[in-house]
């Protein structure tokens, strides 16, 4: 009898964890659209600092995935939140506040597991990088929010130089229900960016929007955020009316 009750507290104690987490996706979305005005007069103001001159009429010309995607890239972001490295200077072992590609956080807590592909990655050595990270994503041994990110990592890689979206969405699939059964909720908004980028790439502007909300309380990754939402929210409006990628996908509602 005293198990049983020991369980219902616990399983009582992981329902109330998820409901503050739903409560906080749903306050996201109830500001989201007094934020918008305020997140595209910052967003530009950052691409204009590096003479990109981006203005929300003529997203029409660069809602490809090629154009898209790699725009964000050119953002100049704060200091704190990233660190501008040539590659001889770049050691993904002693990081730890820096981006690669504008996209993955390096670490420090993952330096030992993920070091050397992140350093692999960044030297654009794909198939070192691949080796590695396969490795990675099967070690034992390892805490669970480190297999997550494992994972993630390897679908960044995938997504980033393969255009292999299924086994990107494979792998964060995978990672989602690492962080979903261990009860790390704040890297199933985590996952949520990856996923998020995929769409993107694929022009997916709505579903890649969404998954961007969902991960607007990752921790580290704010500006990042914001800054991808709005080229998803730029793609999207850019849509004509009546094309089904200016609303969610009915498997992601």
């Amino acid at each position: 009898m005293l198990e049983a009750i020991e369980k219902l507290i616990t399983e009582l104690g992981n329902t109330q964890a998820k409901l503050r987490y739903a409560q906080s996706t749903i306050s996201e979305l109830e500001l989201q659209n007094k934020e918008l005005n305020s997140m595209l007069g910052q967003a530009y103001a950052l691409l204009l600092q590096r003479g990109m001159n981006a203005k929300p009429e003529t997203v029409s010309q660069a809602s490809s995935r090629a154009s898209l995607a790699p725009s964000i890239s050119q953002v100049s972001l704060a200091p704190s939140s990233r660190v501008s490295l040539t590659e001889s200077e770049y050691d993904a072992s002693k990081a730890k506040s820096v981006w690669i590609n504008s996209t993955w956080l390096v670490l420090d807590r993952n330096k030992a597991l993920l070091g050397p592909t992140e350093n692999a990655w960044h030297r654009a050595e794909k198939q070192r990088a691949l080796a590695y990270i396969g490795c990675a994503v099967t070690q034992r041994g390892i805490l669970p929010e480190q297999r997550v990110d494992a994972h993630l990592l390897y679908s960044e890689i995938i997504r980033s130089t393969t255009n292999g979206f299924q086994q990107a969405f494979d792998l964060i699939d995978r990672a989602f229900e690492i962080a979903r059964d261990n009860d790390l909720y704040g890297m199933i908004g985590k996952t949520q960016f990856y996923r998020g980028l995929c769409f993107l790439d694929m022009e997916r502007f709505a579903d890649a929007s969404w998954c961007f909300v969902l991960a607007s309380h990752t921790e580290g990754y704010g500006q990042q955020v914001d800054c991808y939402r709005l080229i998803a929210e730029q793609g999207r409006l850019a849509l004509p009316a009546a094309d089904p990628r200016r609303t969610i996908s009915e498997d992601l509602r």
